[in-house]
């Protein structure tokens, strides 16, 4: 396919990765800096020989970068699946990547099994119910498998465990996106679930004097006037491993099975046998 027969191709769909074709022609879209620093990281991973799950693919930048890097299998999904990646890109680069219209909510192990490596970009920020989220996450994961997970993160309160999960106008972004962690938050709660994260890197880009500003128009200002609420909130990449060695495995009965703790703690609790005996 010569360069003209390419863009012919390509001006028939709208693109939301910016993805190389040749020497001279790239995708039509908007460059994210972000974007750059996750292919930076995915670069680093070993993928050779593994099975792989993109969440959120759009225009598949990544499940094709996985594939270049020697991925033997990759899965694809997402709610709005790209009609440039099924129609044109895959066939383009005579690709392997298997792309479907599938909500990560509705995946289990019997759809595809389980993956050694888990790519989730810019998707989290966006889920109303996360827990549950990176709980099918880490279900569909390998032992000793490695999650990238690339999300929105609160900058703020890195001593406290935090979510913040705001409606309508009051995030810093749109709507939809409704969940945001803090650095902290984010590792804890991998870490409940035997995620365990080995490095990150967060994209501030709020100087504190930025940051200040914002929380002093807070304070003096009412929102109607702003139109958001000013919440300092930067990208952040983790790079995880899955190692069940360090759950709670109490917790995990507890959250995700039936479970007669309490009436364990109760039973063999003092004051109970003071009753009983009273009894």
């Amino acid at each position: 396919m010569n360069n003209e027969e390419i863009q012919k191709n390509i001006d028939k769909y709208t693109f939301y990765h910016r993805i190389k074709l040749n020497d001279n022609i790239t995708t039509p879209a908007l460059g994210k800096p972000q974007i750059k620093v996750n292919i930076d990281e995915i670069n680093k991973i070993n993928f050779k020989n593994k099975k792989v799950l993109d969440i959120g693919c759009r225009d598949g930048l990544y499940s094709f970068e996985a594939e270049k890097l020697g991925a033997d299998e990759i899965i694809a999904i997402d709610n709005d699946l790209s009609r440039a990646a099924t129609e044109f890109l895959i066939p383009f680069f005579n690709s392997k990547v298997k792309m479907y219209k599938k909500n990560l909510f509705d995946m289990t192990v019997n759809d595809y099994g389980k993956f050694d490596v888990i790519i989730f970009p810019g998707v989290l920020y966006h889920l109303r119910y996360p827990f549950y989220a990176l709980k099918i996450v880490n279900d569909l994961l390998k032992d000793d498998g490695t999650l990238i997970l690339e999300t929105a993160i609160l900058n703020q309160d890195n001593n406290n465990a935090l979510l913040y999960c705001p409606i309508n106008d009051d995030g810093p972004y749109d709507s939809t996106s409704c969940s945001f962690f803090n650095k902290k938050g984010i590792i804890d709660t991998l870490k409940s679930i035997g995620i365990k994260v080995t490095d990150c890197k967060l994209s501030i880009k709020e100087s504190f004097i930025k940051i200040f500003t914002k929380k002093f128009l807070n304070i003096f200002f009412k929102k109607k006037f702003l139109g958001k609420n000013l919440i300092a909130v930067c990208r952040g990449i983790f790079i995880c491993k899955k190692d069940s060695s360090i759950v709670n495995q109490q917790d995990i009965i507890y959250w995700d099975e039936t479970h007669v703790r309490h009436s364990k703690h109760q039973k063999e609790s003092k004051s109970y046998k003071d009753f009983n005996k009273i009894k």
